[in-house]
């Protein structure tokens, strides 16, 4: 199960990531930004709260666009692959890019 994030914790989790760096680069990165800049829609989610091992920033909004990636961090690779495979956080109909923390960008789509 994954929860959305409040403006209010997004500083908290912010300051957690910041534990991670450098492998949380752009997770972290995403949301200094986005605490300054006003942007596009993103929803920011994570698989617990406050001591969350999986955190995903998501474009939102109905028109998926192949270019806005969706940003991953995670501290356990089991529980990211339990909410990637077992919840709806992923549309996995549609076509989308995941960005890691090394800078890589997947396209995925499953039939």
């Amino acid at each position: 199960m994954a929860f959305e994030l409040s403006e209010d914790q997004l500083k908290t989790a912010e300051n957690e990531l910041k534990k991670y760096l450098p492998m949380s680069q752009q997770v972290y990165g995403f949301l200094v930004l986005r605490s300054r800049v006003r942007s596009d829609p993103v929803r920011v989610l994570v698989d617990r709260w406050p001591q969350f091992r999986v955190i995903m920033c998501k474009p939102h909004g109905e028109q998926s666009d192949l270019f806005k990636d969706a940003l991953l961090f995670a501290t356990d690779a089991a529980v990211l692959e339990e909410i990637l495979s077992k919840s709806s956080v992923i549309d996995w109909s549609k076509y989308f890019c995941v960005g890691n923390g090394n800078k890589l960008s997947y396209c995925l789509h499953c039939y």
